[in-house]
């Protein structure tokens, strides 16, 4: 079972220096050769990752951050929900956190990291997990869920809104039954970093409820291996953003 206290801890810690201005001081949280994307705007080792987080001025209220973690093969998927104030933006905007963290002892290590401001992000950087993305929101509105299991490893483990860990392709899968959804892929904006051979992709867009006239916006974040060219999900988090 994943600890999700401890990786909240993390995140707090990460928030923190990055308010105050010292965000070199949570450097050996990351990896030397991390991976990120702030905004849309990619880096390429830890140096890099930390100096993106320190030119983007913002505050986080802790107090109403959300954490979800679920892990599978020592690789653990983190995904912090929140809002910020952005220099220079008058409102709090919400935002998505995701990453890729593997654990020595309890010494966290952040692989890959994806900080999204969701209302801001409207072009995506990776066609082919957006296509991947397409095909399972697809899928879903028919209810097509043999098609929508061809792209799940038999042993996924998943988060559905506020419910607890699902594991396995079955009962994941039956997660997204319970709910009747139609999806605009014309305003789906995906994003992924490759770590250690795992993808890291991160997705946002709206949905309409059955029965509801008004879109929700909401986050999808998965953890994916690719064979030949066919793409495998083995972690799978999808919340709504309000």
């Amino acid at each position: 079972m994943a600890n999700t206290e401890m990786f909240k801890q993390m995140i707090t810690h990460i928030y923190k220096n990055w308010q105050s201005g010292n965000i070199l001081q949570v450097k050996d949280l990351y990896s030397n050769t991390c991976v990120g994307l702030l905004c849309g705007n990619g880096t390429q080792n830890r140096d890099a990752v930390l100096q993106a987080y320190g030119q983007l001025k913002c505050e986080i209220d802790v107090r109403t951050l959300s954490v979800d973690v679920i892990e599978k093969g020592g690789a653990y998927l983190v995904v912090a929900i929140g809002k910020a104030k952005i220099q220079n933006v008058n409102d709090a905007v919400n935002f998505v956190h995701s990453l890729l963290v593997s654990v020595n002892g309890q010494n966290p290590c952040i692989h890959a990291d994806i900080f999204s401001i969701t209302d801001k992000e409207s072009k995506s950087t990776n066609a082919d997990f957006k296509q991947l993305q397409a095909h399972v929101y697809d899928c879903w509105t028919k209810k097509n869920w043999d098609g929508m299991a061809g792209v799940y490893d038999d042993s996924v483990m998943g988060i559905f809104g506020t419910k607890d860990p699902s594991q396995g392709k079955k009962n994941v899968l039956e997660k997204y039954s319970q709910m009747n959804v139609k999806f605009d892929n014309n305003q789906l904006v995906t994003h992924s970093l490759c770590a250690n051979g795992a993808h890291l992709v991160y997705s946002k867009g709206v949905m309409m409820l059955d029965g509801q006239t008004n879109p929700l916006s909401f986050a999808h974040i998965l953890l994916c291996h690719v064979a030949g060219n066919a793409p495998k999900i083995l972690l799978d988090i999808f919340k709504p953003v309000y």
